[in-house]
């Protein structure tokens, strides 16, 4: 068996353990593929050197992606790994174009919100912070998540995870769908990664002053 196709492999297989609702194996997978987005943003980035964007920048927007192209993937079509390259290309080409760091009028457009609602009547922005007129919607979640990155430690795999879902656009409602956790574990686990996300806020706010 070739080293290709065994890496094929075992990417269907976590993708087919994800189905089943498995944590553990969506956080395996990721893992996996933290490599191959590390090289496709050092790609871009070579290719396009005055965009002024930062490699963390393009890491989050892979993370970003990542739970949607597992959804969206489909083996009777083609390997993991090429739907992946292909999505995620795009969609970091659409997160240049669309904040302006380039002009590729053929490259694809992908709009981020945090303003999902992640209960029947809050939105998720409301609860973590004020808006700001300074700051478009977009760079309000790459600020949250690059927050979140310098002080990971703080927070559980878990925690951190849940953040990352809300944060682009999942409800705990579909959360609680997929089965990842139990309703009481989710509901639990993310009021605890919000308080603690909460007080990050607070300390940088204040740090400002």
């Amino acid at each position: 068996m070739s080293k290709r196709s065994y890496h094929c492999l075992v990417d269907e297989h976590l993708h087919n353990l994800i189905a089943q609702g498995n944590y553990e194996a969506f956080e395996g997978l990721k893992k996996r593929y933290k490599r191959h987005a590390l090289q496709i943003c050092h790609d871009i980035l070579s290719r396009y050197r005055k965009t002024g964007v930062s490699l963390r920048e393009l890491m989050m927007v892979c993370d970003s992606c990542f739970l949607p192209i597992v959804k969206k993937f489909n083996s009777s079509l083609n390997s993991f790994f090429s739907f992946w390259k292909e999505s995620t290309f795009h969609q970091i080409m659409g997160y240049l174009v669309d904040s302006g760091y380039i002009n590729e009028s053929d490259a694809p457009i992908n709009a981020f919100s945090i303003d999902q609602v992640y209960e029947d009547k809050h939105p998720f922005s409301d609860k973590l912070c004020e808006k700001d007129d300074a700051f478009s919607l977009k760079r309000k979640i790459y600020e949250i998540k690059s927050i979140i990155l310098q002080r990971k430690s703080i927070f559980t795999s878990q925690e951190s995870t849940l953040l990352e879902f809300v944060l682009d656009g999942y409800t705990l409602g579909d959360l609680e769908h997929a089965g990842m956790l139990s309703k009481s574990t989710l509901y639990l686990t993310f009021k605890n990664a919000v308080n603690k996300l909460r007080k990050l806020l607070d300390e940088k706010k204040a740090n400002r002053r």
